[in-house]
């Protein structure tokens, strides 16, 4: 049996922080328009409107295939 050394857990609010970091990050690649989608998609999660965050990482993903935090938060 494998013994993981690393125990830390998964924390939804860390990892929307990375994301959020990441989108600055991205904020200069990125069209305002999707930044503004994920934006709002980001919100919606945090909020628990998983059904409407994930269709707006859908149409952000239709628009950029390879956008980054819309493939990673929409699993």
């Amino acid at each position: 049996m494998r013994s993981d050394t690393n125990s830390e857990k998964f924390s939804p609010g860390a990892a929307f922080a990375k994301q959020q970091d990441r989108t600055a990050a991205q904020g200069q690649r990125s069209s305002p328009v999707i930044q503004g989608m994920l934006g709002n998609a980001l919100q919606r999660h945090r909020a628990g409107q998983l059904t409407e965050a994930a269709r707006i990482y859908r149409q952000i993903l239709a628009i950029d295939p390879y956008q980054t935090d819309s493939l990673i938060c929409s699993g």
